[in-house]
C-alpha cells in the first residue's frame, strides 16, 4: 500500500515536471515567434536536429518536408557559402571560439533564396570535451541584405560620379579647344572639299567624344536637363521609324502604348537616349536575330512594391518596359551593369557606357530602374517615372540669330591658353573686336584700361587669382549694367556647391560649339533686359 502510495506520488511529481516543462516550452516558442526567430537543436554525435515550426515556414516548407537531420540542412545551404559556414562550425565545434554566428543563403522552397543569420552554441559536452548537444537560432536577413546591398550600390555610383565630374572639366576644355579650331580650319578651306571633308570627321569624332563626357555627366546626375511636361507614348512614336531601322531587319520591333497616354516631367531628348540605349543593347544581345518590344503603361507604387522591390515613393508612374529575346544574364552580370565601362562585349564593340548613362538619365528624372533577366530567357528593363496631369507637350520654335558681330568690343578672360585663343579667333571671324585676359586679376585690370567701349564679358568661372563671380564683381564695380557670360568645363553642381555662381546668371557650358557659342553672344547682347 505504502508502495503504490509512493508510485502515485512520484507519478503527480511526474506529471507536475512535464506540465512546467511544456509550458516553458510554449513560452520560449512564444518568444522565439515574437522574435521572429527559428529555432534548432542539434544532437551532433547523432547528427538527428529538432527544427521548429517557425524554421521550416521561414523557407517555405511543411514540417514534415525537412528530414530531422545535419544532413537535410547542409543540402540547403548555397555552394557558395557553404565553405565559410562549415569553418566558423568546426572552430566553435572544436572550441575555439565561444559561439557560432555566420551569415548564409538557404533554399527556400520556391527555388529562391534567403540570407539566414544563424547563431548557436554547444550546450553540452562529453567527459572527453566533445560536443554533443548544439542548439541555436535563425533570423531571416533578407531584407537587411537587400538594403546594404542597395547602399552599397549607391555609394559606388556617388563615387564613380565624382570622378566623371572632375574628369569631364578637363576634357571639356580640350574638346572645346579643338571643335573651335577645326571651325576656323574648315570655314578658311572653302574650296578644298577633300581638307573640308577630313576637318568634318575631325568635328564629328570631337562631337562624339562629347557625347561620352555628357554621358558620364547623366550617369554621375550632374548634366544640365531641360524639363517639360512629355507625353512618353508620343515621344516612343516619334522614333519608332528610326528605331526599326536601326536595330535591323533580324529584329523584330513591337510596341504596345497604354491608352491612358500618361505624361512625365522630362527632357526629352533623354527620354529618347533611354530608348536608343536599351535597343542597342538588345540588337548586341540578338545577333541572330529576334524581338524587341516596348510596353507602357500606368501602374501604382505602394507599400507592397517598396516592401519588395526595396526602393520607391508610393504614387501613380508611368512604367516603360523594353524587352528583348537575347542571350540574357546571370546574377552576377546584372549585379554590375549599371557600373561604367563595364561591358560583356568583345574589345572595340562596345564603350560599357550605354546602360550607366541610361542609369543615370533615370536618377536625375526621380525615376527607378530594374532588370529581369536569366541566361538563355533575354532581358527585360523595367523604367517608372512619375505620372503627372496630361499637359501639353512644350515646343520650342526660334528663328536662329545672324551669328555675326557688329563690331562690339568682348573682353574674354580664359586661363587655358588653347581655349583662350580659339575662341578669341572664332570672335574675330565673326567681326568681334576681342580684349583677352589670362585670368580674373588680368581681366579686371584690362577692362579699366577699356571699360568704355566693352560691351560684354565672357568670363571663365574658375581661375587663378579672382575667379569669374569675383571678377564680375569688380568689373561691375566700374561699369554697372555690363553684360556678362559664363562658361566653364566644371559641372554645375561643383559650381552651385562652391557657390561661385547665382542660379539666375547666364551660362554656357563647355565643349563650346561654335554655332551655339555665337548665338548666345547675340543673345545676351541684344537682349534688352540686361541693358
Amino acid at each position: 500500500m505504502r508502495i503504490n502510495e509512493q508510485l502515485k506520488q512520484e507519478i503527480e511529481n511526474r506529471k507536475k515536471v512535464e506540465a512546467k516543462l511544456r509550458q516553458s516550452e510554449e513560452r520560449l516558442e512564444l518568444a522565439l515567434r515574437g522574435a521572429d526567430l527559428g529555432m534548432w537543436d542539434w544532437n551532433v554525435q547523432t547528427g538527428e536536429v529538432r527544427f521548429n515550426r517557425r524554421w521550416v515556414e521561414m523557407l517555405g516548407y511543411e514540417p514534415d518536408e525537412i528530414e530531422p537531420h545535419v544532413s537535410a540542412w547542409k543540402k540547403l545551404v548555397h555552394p557558395d557559402d557553404m565553405p565559410r559556414m562549415e569553418e566558423v562550425l568546426k572552430n566553435h565545434l572544436e572550441g575555439r571560439t565561444p559561439f557560432y554566428e555566420t551569415e548564409h543563403r538557404l533554399l527556400t522552397r520556391a527555388g529562391g533564396w534567403k540570407w539566414i543569420l544563424v547563431r548557436g552554441k554547444v550546450v553540452h559536452r562529453d567527459s572527453d570535451g566533445r560536443p554533443v548537444r548544439t542548439t541555436g537560432t535563425h533570423f531571416d536577413i533578407t531584407e537587411r541584405k537587400k538594403l546594404e546591398s542597395q547602399l552599397l550600390h549607391s555609394q559606388k555610383m556617388e563615387a564613380v560620379g565624382q570622378l566623371a565630374g572632375g574628369v569631364a572639366h578637363d576634357f571639356n576644355n580640350i574638346l572645346s579647344a579643338i571643335m573651335s579650331y577645326g571651325y576656323l580650319l574648315r570655314n578658311k578651306l572653302r574650296d578644298d572639299e577633300q581638307s573640308r571633308d577630313n576637318i568634318d570627321k575631325i568635328l564629328l569624332l570631337s562631337d562624339r567624344a562629347a557625347h561620352i563626357i555628357q554621358g558620364l555627366l547623366a550617369f554621375s546626375r550632374k548634366q544640365h536637363f531641360e524639363f517639360v511636361p512629355v507625353k512618353l507614348n508620343n515621344t516612343i512614336r516619334n522614333i519608332e521609324k528610326l528605331l526599326a531601322k536601326f536595330i535591323g531587319e533580324d529584329v523584330g520591333l513591337r510596341t504596345r502604348l497604354t491608352n491612358k497616354e500618361p505624361a512625365i516631367i522630362a527632357d526629352k531628348t533623354q527620354i529618347e537616349q533611354i530608348i536608343m540605349n536599351l535597343a542597342t543593347n538588345a540588337r548586341d544581345a540578338m545577333p541572330e536575330g529576334g524581338s524587341f518590344t516596348i510596353e507602357t503603361e500606368v501602374v501604382e507604387i505602394d507599400e507592397n512594391f517598396i516592401k519588395t522591390h526595396g526602393y520607391g515613393e508610393p504614387g501613380i508612374y508611368a512604367l516603360l518596359s523594353v524587352t528583348d529575346k537575347g542571350t540574357g544574364m546571370d546574377e552576377e552580370t546584372k549585379q554590375k551593369i549599371f557600373e561604367p565601362f563595364f561591358t560583356t562585349k568583345e574589345v572595340g564593340k562596345g564603350t560599357g557606357l550605354g546602360l550607366s548613362i541610361i542609369y543615370g538619365i533615370v536618377k536625375q528624372h526621380n525615376g527607378y530602374i530594374n532588370v529581369y533577366s536569366e541566361p538563355g530567357k533575354g532581358a527585360t528593363f523595367r523604367i517608372y517615372f512619375p505620372i503627372i496631369k496630361a499637359a501639353a507637350e512644350k515646343e520650342k520654335a526660334k528663328d536662329l540669330p545672324d551669328l555675326s558681330g557688329k563690331a562690339e568690343a568682348i573682353l574674354l578672360a580664359e586661363d587655358e591658353p588653347a581655349v583662350r585663343d580659339s575662341i578669341r579667333k572664332i570672335l574675330e571671324e565673326f567681326g568681334y573686336k576681342v580684349i583677352d585676359a589670362e585670368d580674373g586679376e588680368d581681366a579686371v585690370e584690362k577692362f579699366a584700361e577699356h571699360k568704355d567701349e566693352i560691351e560684354l564679358l565672357i568670363l571663365d568661372v574658375v581661375m587663378p587669382r579672382k575667379n569669374g563671380k569675383e571678377t564680375f564683381e569688380e568689373i561691375r564695380k566700374l561699369k554697372p549694367g555690363i553684360k556678362v557670360l559664363f562658361t566653364s568645363g566644371y559641372t554645375a553642381d561643383i559650381i552651385q556647391r562652391r557657390k561661385i555662381l547665382k542660379e539666375d546668371v547666364i551660362f554656357i557650358s563647355k565643349p563650346i560649339l561654335p554655332n551655339k557659342f555665337l548665338a548666345k553672344i547675340r543673345e545676351v547682347l541684344e537682349d534688352e533686359r540686361n541693358d
